[in-house]
C-alpha cells in the first residue's frame, strides 16, 4: 500500500467516525487498499 494513500484513507474514516459516530458498511476502493495492513486496520 502506498503510505500516503493508506494514511489519508484511515484519516478520513476516523474523522467521520469521531464526528458522526458511524463506520462504513462498505468501501469502494482500488486494489492499493487491499493490503493486509489496511484490512487488519478496518477489522479492528
Amino acid at each position: 500500500m502506498r503510505q500516503a494513500d493508506g494514511t489519508a484513507c484511515k484519516r478520513m474514516i476516523t474523522r467521520v467516525q469521531d464526528r458522526f459516530g458511524v463506520w462504513p458498511e462498505r468501501l469502494a476502493v482500488d486494489t492499493v487498499y487491499g493490503s493486509a495492513e489496511m484490512l487488519a486496520w478496518l477489522v479492528h
